[in-house]
């Protein structure tokens, strides 16, 4: 392990030898539990999303293009298959960033968030997601991939996504938070994230439910009805 608690395999250009191998699936073994416990399918009015718990109070980040708007009650499904009532609070229309809350009192499964975006490029990363939407029985989908490309405001893995992915964690092999699933491209391993630090600058205003910026994620009330549904999948620029 580098300094810093810093993997030594996400310096290798690729895996090297078995024990790459193995130091990649120890970690992800590792962090798996909490990271799927925290990790929940949203249901809005004509479609589904996923998201992340990230405060023991009930506080989820996830995509704009999930939430739709702001205030708006949707349902949160825990790994479990508890569902429990939410409501959006604020998002930044041009980012993809959203935030949601739980309205039912409890104390819930969280994730760390990497708030000072440590992650570098070539970066070993899992995603979850509830792909095609929540299913109990088969649970949060794991994908294995690296950071192909960071750029301002948007990170680019390889992993896998398809539809219902949408809002859900990307995660270092550590198990922190680094991304929101965003964009799903027309090729399978070209797939977009918001990183932390978008989230992190518009900390105040999601939180109070602030409709921020413009842009082609979820559109203000007064522009007409805003597109429902997850397997909308906002088409990479």
């Amino acid at each position: 392990m580098a300094q810093g608690g810093r993997l030594d395999v996400n310096d290798h250009k690729a895996p090297e030898n078995r024990k790459d191998l193995e130091e990649i699936q120890t970690a992800v073994i590792g962090a798996l539990p909490r990271a799927r416990s925290a990790t929940v399918g949203i249901e809005v009015e004509d479609g589904s999303g996923s998201g992340v718990i990230v405060s023991a109070d009930g506080l989820i980040l996830t995509a704009a293009h999930v939430a739709t708007g702001v205030k708006k009650p949707v349902t949160v499904i825990l790994e479990d298959g508890t569902r429990l009532k939410a409501e959006t609070l604020g998002l930044v229309a041009n980012q993809d960033a959203a935030m949601v809350r739980i309205t039912e009192k409890g104390t819930y499964p969280f994730v760390e968030m990497d708030r000072g975006q440590t992650t570098r490029l070539g970066d070993w990363v899992f995603a979850l997601g509830h792909s095609g939407g929540f299913d109990k029985a088969r649970g949060s989908v794991l994908r294995l991939g690296r950071l192909v490309r960071i750029a301002s405001g948007i990170f680019q893995s390889d992993c896998l996504l398809i539809g219902g992915d949408s809002g859900g964690p990307l995660f270092d092999l550590e198990g922190k938070l680094v991304g929101i699933h965003s964009r799903v491209g027309q090729q399978m391993q070209v797939n977009m994230h918001v990183p932390m630090t978008e989230f992190v600058a518009n900390w105040d205003g999601l939180l109070k439910a602030e409709f921020i910026g413009e842009g082609p994620y979820a559109q203000r009330p007064d522009a007409g009805k805003s597109p429902q549904g997850e397997n909308l999948n906002p088409p990479t620029p």
